[in-house]
């Protein structure tokens, strides 16, 4: 028996927009960002030339921002996570 089935190749699946915020946008802001988009990542743009881009995932900013009942509205993306 011969398996005709078409392989699926991860391009096809693939997310070829992503999503990326300012390093300076608040928690705030990427919280509604991720909710608007159905997301639960984002990627942080480099705050200068030399810096590298972030990851930030939804369970990030619950156990280092919220958790420590850090200001939403004023801590920025660029925390120290």
């Amino acid at each position: 028996m011969t398996n005709n089935t078409t392989p699926i190749l991860v391009k096809d699946v693939m997310w070829t927009q992503v999503d990326i915020v300012d390093s300076k946008c608040t928690v705030q802001n990427a919280l509604n960002n991720m909710q608007h988009k159905k997301t639960k990542m984002l990627l942080v743009d480099k705050s200068h030339e030399y810096d590298e881009y972030g990851v930030v995932l939804i369970a990030d900013i619950a156990s280092k921002v919220i958790a420590k009942d850090r200001a939403l509205e004023t801590e920025s993306m660029y925390m120290k996570l």
